[in-house]
C-alpha cells in the first residue's frame, strides 16, 4: 500500500479480512500531507477473482499469461509496494502458475514505495509475516521455503505498530533477483514508462491515501502512457476514490476480472 493520505476523512473502515500489519508512515514529501497508518497483508484477495484465500492472484497470473502471449518481455511495476507484501505475493503467484520462461519476462518487477524506513527494510531482504500470512502462502505453496526462511533475529521497523503480532523472515536469493526496490514518487515513475502494450501497473489499495487531484494527474499519464493490451490493477480499498470512478466510466479501459483493467484502445 502506497503511504499516502487522503485530504479528507475516509469515510469507511478498511477491512481486508487480515489486517494483519500495520505501519505508520512518514511525512509525504510528494503530496505534502501528514503520516498515516496503512495495512498490508500477502496474497490480499481482492484480485482476480472473490476466493477469500488469496488463490485470486493466481487466476491473476494465468490471466496475464494470456493477455501477453505475444510479447517477449513485460514492464511489471508495484507502486505503493509498503514491505513488499504485494510484489511477493506476484512474483509468487506468477512463479507458481506459470512455466519458469513465461514467468521470466514479467522479471524484474519495479517495486515503488515514497516511504524511506519501509523502502530501507524491504532492501534488507527481510520482511515480519503473521500467522494469517503465512497461512494463505501455504495455501498458495506447500514449499513456500523456496520464497522465504527464518533469520536469527527480529526486524524492527520504525512505525510497525504490530511487530508482537509476527514472525521475520529472510527473502531468498530466488525471490531477491526478480524484485528491484527503490523510493519515488507515482508521478515521475509512470512518466517514465516506455510502454508498447506490455506493461503491468500495480497500484493497488493506494488512492484513498491521495488526493482528488493528485489522483487525476495520475489518471491522465496512466491515459497516455499505457497502449492497448497494458494493465492497470486496483483493490478493493480504491473503490470510492476519484481514479476508480473515472477509471470505470472510460472507453479506454474495461475491467476484464476483479479489480484489474485492460486498456482497450
Amino acid at each position: 500500500m502506497y503511504s499516502m493520505k487522503v485530504s479528507t476523512p475516509i469515510s469507511y473502515s478498511p477491512n481486508f479480512t487480515s489486517c494483519t500489519r500495520v505501519y505508520k508512515t512518514i511525512f509525504c514529501k510528494y503530496t505534502r500531507v501528514p503520516a498515516v497508518s496503512t495495512f498490508t497483508c500477502l496474497f490480499r484477495n481482492d484480485i482476480g477473482s472473490d476466493d477469500p484465500n488469496g488463490k485470486g492472484w493466481l487466476e491473476f497470473a494465468k490471466f496475464l499469461e494470456t493477455n501477453f502471449a505475444d510479447k517477449n518481455t513485460v514492464n511489471s511495476y508495484c507502486l505503493g509496494c509498503s514491505d513488499g507484501t504485494e510484489v511477493y505475493s506476484y512474483s509468487i503467484a506468477l512463479k507458481e502458475t506459470l512455466s519458469q520462461k513465461e514467468a521470466d519476462k514479467f522479471f524484474p518487477i519495479k517495486a515503488i514505495d515514497q516511504d524511506e524506513e519501509i523502502i530501507k527494510t524491504a532492501l534488507q531482504k527481510r520482511i515480519n509475516l503473521s500467522y494469517v500470512d503465512m497461512e494463505r502462502l501455504k495455501l498458495i505453496t506447500p514449499y513456500w521455503e523456496k520464497y522465504f526462511y527464518k533469520p536469527s533475529t527480529q526486524v524492527n521497523i520504525n512505525g510497525d505498530l504490530c511487530t508482537k503480532n509476527s514472525v521475520s523472515y529472510s527473502i531468498t536469493p530466488k525471490m531477491q533477483s526478480v524484485v528491484d526496490f527503490k523510493q519515488g514518487d507515482i508521478l515521475s515513475i509512470i512518466r517514465n514508462i516506455e510502454d508498447s502494450g506490455n506493461t503491468v501497473l500495480l497500484c493497488r489499495n493506494l488512492f484513498p491515501y491521495m488526493t482528488d487531484s493528485y489522483q487525476k494527474n495520475v489518471l491522465n499519464i496512466v491515459i497516455r502512457k499505457l497502449k492497448q493490451g497494458s494493465i492497470i490493477a486496483l483493490g478493493n480499498f480504491d473503490k470510492d476514490t476519484y481514479f476508480k470512478k473515472a477509471l470505470d466510466k472510460l472507453d479506454c479501459f474495461k475491467e476484464v476480472k476483479r479489480n484489474v483493467y485492460r486498456k482497450m484502445f
